[in-house]
């Protein structure tokens, strides 16, 4: 589903597509202008102690999508996140998606 909301990071002005990985937690994916893959802004993680609900959404805001976890808040896309968890050296981040 596109979003008619445009994400600034880094320079770029990126439209939003969310949709369900196969585990059906909930995936943001962004595109630049020329309509190509800029970045998987989430990521799906299956862990028995790690349970989002239904309307969260899971941010990696590391690596090159360092900034990514601010620039959706801003753009209205997601809530402030509500809980974090460390999987190995990084910190994910479960924000809730806010409704179109």
């Amino acid at each position: 589903m596109h979003i008619d909301k445009l994400v600034k990071f880094k320079g770029e002005s990126l439209t939003v597509d969310i949709g369900h990985y196969t585990n059906g937690q909930i995936y943001i994916r962004l595109y630049d202008a020329n309509g190509c893959v800029y970045m998987m802004a989430s990521t799906a993680y299956d862990n028995a102690m790690v349970d989002p609900a239904a309307d969260d959404v899971i941010i990696k805001n590391y690596s090159e999508n360092h900034g990514v976890l601010d620039a959706l808040i801003k753009a209205d896309i997601i809530e402030k996140p509500h809980a974090t968890f460390p999987v190995n050296q990084v910190t994910l981040y479960i924000a809730k998606l806010k409704q179109s």
